[in-house]
């Protein structure tokens, strides 16, 4: 459980990097593209 709350902030807080850079790149919305990630991580 210690491992699983010692990672996941630090996945999450690093994703918002590629994010945009992809909005940036593909001209995409950031906040659209932050929403459609968004309800594919929960997947994960």
């Amino acid at each position: 459980m210690s491992l699983i709350a010692n990672t996941a902030p630090v996945a999450y807080g690093a994703l918002g990097t590629p994010v945009i850079a992809l909005s940036a790149v593909t001209g995409i919305d950031l906040l659209q593209l932050s929403g459609m990630i968004g309800h594919q991580l929960p997947f994960f």
